[in-house]
Formats: C-alpha cells, structure tokens, sequence
C-alpha cells in the first residue's frame, strides 16, 4: 500500500474511533513529502439528541447527552449543543486542522462539505478545542471565501508539509479559534470517574 494511501486509512480509522488523545502541547512541525489530503471532517452532530441517556462527572455535574460510548471513550452532546469525542478521562479526542502557510501557518481552517451545514463542531489540537471562528443564524458556521488551498496540516501531534492543495468543491474552508472548555459546554475540570446515567 502506497505511503498517502496508508496515511488517508490510519487518518479515517482515528476519527471512526474515540481514542485516547495526546494532552500535549502541538511538536515541533515536521516537513513530511507525502501530498495526501486529510479526509472530510468527523460527522457532523444529528439533527436529533436523545436526550435519555447523560454524561455526568463524580460530583453529579452535568456534561452532556451521550451520543455513544465503547471502551475507549465516548461522544456527547455538550449542553451548549457542541458534539464532542473524548476519553473517560474527560481529555478531547484529537483532530485535524489545515493551515493556509506551511509549517501550521498562517489560517487555521477545517475543510467541510458546502452541502451540508457545518454546527456544533469542535475539534482538538494538542488538547485544546477550537471551535469555528464566525457562526450565523442557529449557530452555522461561516466559510471564508477566501481560503482557496492548504500547505500543511495537523494530525496525530505532528504537523505535516504538502505542496500547495487547493480547497476543491464540494467543500468550503471554515477558519478555526482556539476555545476554552466552557466556550463549548464543558467545564475546566472534571471529577473522575465520568458516569453515564440511563433512565
């Protein structure tokens, strides 16, 4: 199997899961010559929360409406509508974000079909979530124009070099800010272990 084929099956079968993520500060970028493309974002949020089963810490705090769970971690619905992967620790599942520059310069920014619209996303990067940079009505986020193509991207603590590769229809590019926890429904700290309550 060919290098950019092997790196675009390891980059989807991260996403398809809810690893355990690095809760370390982005390295050093790396200049790697593979010319993949990151996959399309993880799925979007449902338009419809079954709200029966919740996601509570030790102290009986409220988290949010689980989505699924397994063994290594668990999706949720925060109560400020952001659909989140994380660990049982409570560390959020690490993502993917494209930058306009090389080295992770420049325009933070997530690719996502122009088809679908694109809310209550939030992605980790070195342990910290951002969030899209300009939402409108209902909290949809807002795609730059502007951006027309990615020279490196992040994904799996590193930070990967391609020659220029254009932002191709059917997607848009949504620039990104880094949040703080309760910028997306969460709180700064959890008390361990995490309970998922049923009716």
């Amino acid at each position: 199997m060919k290098t950019s084929a092997l790196l675009l099956v390891l980059v989807m079968v991260s996403l398809s899961s809810c690893s355990s993520p690095s809760t370390t500060t982005p390295p050093a970028p790396q200049t790697g010559t593979t010319p993949a493309a990151p996959p399309p974002a993880p799925r979007n949020a449902p338009s419809a929360v079954d709200t029966s089963t919740r996601l509570s810490d030790a102290n009986g705090n409220f988290l949010g409406y689980v989505v699924s769970s397994g063994p290594s971690g668990l999706e949720i619905y925060t109560p400020k509508g952001y659909f989140v992967s994380m660990d049982w620790n409570g560390v959020l599942q690490d993502g993917i974000a494209l930058f306009t520059g090389a080295d992770g310069t420049g325009t933070m920014f997530f690719q996502w079909s122009s088809e679908n619209a694109l809310q209550g996303f939030v992605t980790s990067i070195g342990g910290h979530p951002y969030i899209p940079s300009s939402t409108g009505a209902n909290g949809i986020a807002v795609a730059d124009p502007g951006i027309t193509s990615y020279e490196s991207y992040y994904f799996d603590d590193s930070i990967t070099n391609v020659p220029a590769t254009p932002v191709l229809g059917p997607y848009d590019a949504y620039p990104l800010k880094r949040a703080q926890p309760v910028d997306i429904g969460m709180p700064s700290s959890m008390a361990l272990p995490l309970r998922v309550v049923s009716p």
